[in-house]
């Protein structure tokens, strides 16, 4: 009896989260007006939003919605058109951090950079939000996955994307390549035996920070799937003046101690924006 009243229990709670993330659909759907925009769509995506939610009612609504695919002009990626896969939980996720959680928030910055390096790409768009608010701005891009690269080199056509340059390669400290697994629109170091891997093409770095002139001011975005160790925090000593720093780190505190630490010694400020366990979200700042 006791189980029985406990699995009714979660139904009743997942079933009220389940209501307040419809109203946080529609809310978001108004919110969100633009001749572009289907109503529809919108709510779509918000709900794709709670990757981690599972409705009661998940089997019925997924009834007829073959097509996952949308297309939307959304502020938080520089209002340019884009299309998301509703049923792609990683991208759902990255989308999470800048509509849901604005971990990006160029509001933060303290200066208007010259140069901006994204490492980590995915389907670009951090570079979309830095090229509506700084228009000036050379993008400098990093994205190893194929699909991914293919996917932003394709938007950022459409889009007119002016100013940039795309490596379609891994940072890492390692010269030449490395194995990567791939595994959806994901891709990372994997240590384990058996696992299928592809080899790509590496850039340090360093390599990219060379070409930053002297006196020019940068914004750093790092989200590279644990091999942001390979250059923090030793890099943060090569870093312009002038420059601030989206970092996501992999291992909790673990390495972001000394991080902030170094950050700190340089004369940056440091904040935490998100904690998540073994996921941490962090920016860093130094006026010259």
């Amino acid at each position: 009896m006791l189980k029985k009243n406990n699995r009714f229990i979660a139904i009743i709670k997942r079933l009220l989260t389940d209501v307040e993330l419809i109203g946080k659909s529609v809310v978001f759907a108004i919110a969100n007006r633009h001749p572009h925009n289907r109503f529809v769509h919108l709510y779509k995506f918000r709900k794709a939003l709670a990757v981690g939610h599972i409705s009661p009612f998940h089997r019925f609504a997924a009834k007829g919605q073959a097509n996952k695919i949308v297309s939307l002009r959304l502020k938080q990626f520089g209002d340019v058109l884009l299309h998301f896969d509703l049923a792609d939980p990683f991208q759902m996720a990255i989308c999470e951090e800048f509509v849901l959680h604005q971990i990006y928030n160029l509001q933060l910055l303290s200066f208007v950079p010259d140069y901006s390096i994204d490492c980590g790409t995915y389907r670009g768009y951090f570079s979309f939000l830095v090229a509506d608010k700084f228009v000036a701005c050379d993008l400098i891009c990093v994205e190893p996955h194929p699909d991914n690269y293919a996917a932003f080199t394709q938007s950022a056509k459409q889009n007119g994307l002016k100013n940039i340059r795309i490596h379609h390669k891994a940072l890492s400290a390692t010269a030449g390549s490395i194995m990567l697994e791939l595994w959806g629109s994901n891709m990372a170091k994997n240590e384990e035996e058996g696992v299928s891997k592809v080899a790509v093409e590496t850039i340090s770095l360093y390599e990219l920070l060379k070409d930053i002139p002297a006196g020019k001011k940068l914004l750093l975005k790092v989200d590279i799937e644990g091999s942001e160790l390979d250059f923090f925090p030793a890099c943060i000593t090569q870093l312009p003046a002038v420059c601030a720093v989206f970092l996501e780190t992999h291992d909790g505190w673990q390495s972001l101690h000394t991080i902030k630490q170094q950050f700190i010694e340089a004369g940056f400020s440091f904040s935490v924006l998100r904690d998540r366990g073994l996921y941490i979200d962090s920016f860093a700042q130094r006026n010259g």
